[in-house]
């Protein structure tokens, strides 16, 4: 696992995934992070965890086998898995970027799936979906965590507006 520095990304080399960065946090209107784990075969960048974004995953090159894990539909029958792992989180009062010490598929509350991505491929994982990827082979992902759009963010941003009910602030 290889973390790029600041002044990595200030090369121009770097210019295409830059600005790429810059193009999805204008596209999706929010807040964007971007990073690039590049792995060898069996590694992991990290131990499986939930991440406080949702987050959208581009496999570069390689594979990586990834293990989705949701909370069972026992939490919530009707809600969506995205809500059900946000409860999950609130109970376990980490609001996000939860750790785990055990694989994911020993966690009892947890029902997870198995995906093998190759290049070219995408995932999306909802905030506070636990997950793990380990490389079948050297392997690169990137990621894009999308600050999740609210009603609450959507009105507030409303209000804030000059004149919005014809008085200017």
């Amino acid at each position: 696992y290889e973390k790029l520095s600041d002044a990595a990304l200030a090369e121009p080399a770097a210019a295409p995934l830059v600005g790429a960065w810059h193009d999805v946090a204008d596209r999706f209107k929010t807040a964007a992070s971007m990073h690039v784990y590049v792995t060898g075969s069996g590694g992991k960048a990290l131990p499986p965890h939930t991440d406080t974004t949702d987050v959208l995953v581009a496999q570069l090159s390689g594979s990586k086998e990834w293990q989705v894990c949701a909370p069972s539909n026992d939490k919530a029958p009707f809600a969506s898995t995205a809500f059900r792992a946000e409860l999950l989180e609130a109970e376990r009062g980490s609001h996000g970027c939860s750790q785990f010490e055990q694989e994911l598929r020993d966690e009892p509350e947890l029902s997870c799936e198995t995906y093998v991505l190759a290049p070219g491929d995408s995932l999306y994982l909802p905030k506070g979906v636990a997950h793990s990827a380990v490389a079948t082979d050297d392997s690169a992902h990137l990621t894009v965590g999308l600050k999740r759009v609210t009603w609450r963010r959507v009105f507030d941003e409303l209000l804030d507006r000059p004149g919005l009910f014809g008085a200017e602030s």
